[in-house]
């Protein structure tokens, strides 16, 4: 148990709190040594779908730009000037999602920030708008939207996990490209 509430940078009583509601839920079995989670189809899907239902993007503080330069332009320069100013900062939504499970074309970038928003902002030349965005950096409540996190293209990518979560509360195509996470990511992980 300690390893988990280490891993998860949670307290022992924390980690002991989900580890009963997983048993409750009859998600995780015990073996030799501690427990692990039971199949794909008896607690990892029941699991994801809970937590979606449950999970609440806006939680996570949103700030709306607009760019005028390509969408592939735009990445490529948030990615590089987060890691300038020393940025934490992973791609999600549409973002994210191309570039490990392509399904939907998309005209919005979207990515988690934590830092410094406005000068990082200013360095790109977005400008703050109220509708019209094609540009959401997000400053997460937790960080814990970072647990995961990997680079794919150069970029840093946020855990299929925290797309999937982000994807189905996203309007325009976000539950066709949560799906293609799902079937195209995280369930060949679980095979």
């Amino acid at each position: 148990m300690q390893g988990l509430a280490d891993e998860a940078s949670v307290s022992l009583g924390q980690a002991a709190n989900v580890k009963k509601l997983l048993s409750d839920r009859e998600w995780i079995e015990a073996e030799a040594g501690g427990f692990r989670l039971r199949s794909l189809d008896d607690a990892v899907l029941p699991m994801l779908v809970e937590w979606a239902e449950n999970y609440r993007i806006e939680r996570s503080a949103a700030v709306e730009y607009y760019s005028l330069k390509p969408i592939p332009q735009t990445e490529a320069e948030l990615a590089a000037a987060s890691r300038r100013i020393s940025a934490r900062f992973a791609f999600s939504g549409f973002s994210g999602a191309v570039r490990l499970a392509p399904a939907v074309r998309y005209q919005r970038v979207t990515a988690y920030v934590l830092g410094d928003l406005p000068a990082l902002a200013d360095h790109l030349g977005l400008k703050p708008v109220s509708s019209g965005a094609n540009v959401t950096l997000m400053q997460p409540y937790d960080e814990g939207v970072f647990y995961g996190a990997r680079e794919v293209e150069n970029a840093p990518v946020a855990s299929p996990v925290q797309m999937y979560l982000d994807l189905t509360q996203t309007k325009g195509r976000g539950e066709e490209a949560a799906s293609a996470i799902l079937e195209e990511v995280i369930k060949p992980l679980w095979r």
